[in-house]
């Protein structure tokens, strides 16, 4: 007796049953904000088709940064949206505003932390070792410059020295000894601190 077959409708979700994922626009932290759409030109050439989290994020982001907000949840946001694409300068660019006007050494200093989980990700990554030299520079602030930077709420005793960031930079190098970023970064950080001995020649 021949077995029955069950036809599939190809058009069911695989997941029956289980509830969508909502955006993060749909959630109430969000409430008072309408993302703000890509202007992608009366008739794009090529239009980008991003997935539908990552558009919507980014169209709060928009909307944050149209209403000049430079908050907490802002800049988690920019987190969210890093970790969906670790390249994007706008979005590393606002994190940095938004950190100095919150002005928390705390907040600085979780940055570190941040950066190791986008290094696994993509450790060359331009925008990433960017944004270590601005922390760095947030953190220790170079001989003579003390009085144009920003004075930081002392809001951690968590420490972390130069010599940690050196410390680092060798652990990154010993995985990959022709890490051009890594190298750039130590360079810089060599010459602004007047550390390292001859490295500088």
């Amino acid at each position: 007796m021949a077995e029955s077959v069950e036809e599939v409708d190809p058009d069911a979700g695989a997941g029956a049953g289980e509830a969508t994922p909502r955006l993060l626009s749909e959630e109430p932290e969000w409430s008072d904000l309408t993302p703000i759409p890509q202007k992608e030109g009366v008739e794009p050439v090529v239009q980008i088709l991003y997935d539908k989290e990552y558009s919507d994020a980014m169209g709060l982001l928009r909307a944050v940064m149209l209403k000049g907000e430079l908050s907490a949840r802002a800049l988690h946001l920019t987190s969210l949206i890093i970790f969906m694409n670790s390249a994007h300068f706008t979005v590393w660019e606002f994190r940095r505003c938004v950190l100095g006007h919150l002005a928390s050494r705390a907040k600085w200093m979780h940055e570190l932390e941040f950066m190791q989980e986008i290094n696994h990700m993509n450790t060359k990554n331009y925008q990433l070792w960017n944004h270590r030299r601005a922390v760095i520079q947030m953190l220790f602030p170079q001989p003579g410059q003390e009085q144009q930077q920003p004075r930081l709420a002392m809001d951690t005793l968590e420490l972390y020295t130069l010599e940690d960031e050196f410390a680092y930079l060798a652990g990154v190098l010993a995985e990959d000894s022709k890490h051009y970023h890594c190298w750039a970064h130590r360079q810089w950080l060599v010459g602004a601190y007047e550390r390292g001995g001859g490295e500088k020649d």
